[in-house]
């Protein structure tokens, strides 16, 4: 959890988050009031608190992702940011 409380916000990557060793980190940063955002196809257990869902191919929304924060010096004005309203720091992947 250590990571969770020295990040902004939490990115759950590739996970349904059924199983409670991942649900439980997308849990403490909601109780932490930290903004919770995920990619993946169909539904996760933490649906109903995300701030954004990105429901398309993880790896080619990663690389999206990739592309603009290295294209940008300023993160809150990349096109992801104003297109998914994306957090501006993530502290994990959760892949099933």
């Amino acid at each position: 959890m250590a990571a969770v409380n020295a990040a902004h916000s939490l990115l759950i990557v590739g996970s349904s988050l059924m199983v409670f060793s991942g649900f439980r980190f997308a849990e403490y940063a909601r109780q932490q009031g930290k903004r919770v955002d995920a990619i993946n196809f169909g539904k996760t257990r933490a649906d109903c608190f995300l701030e954004t869902k990105i429901e398309e191919d993880c790896g080619a929304a990663l690389q999206r992702l990739a592309q603009h924060a290295m294209s940008n010096a300023r993160p809150q004005q990349s096109a992801l940011h104003q297109t998914w309203a994306a957090p501006q720091s993530a502290v994990g992947l959760f892949l099933e």
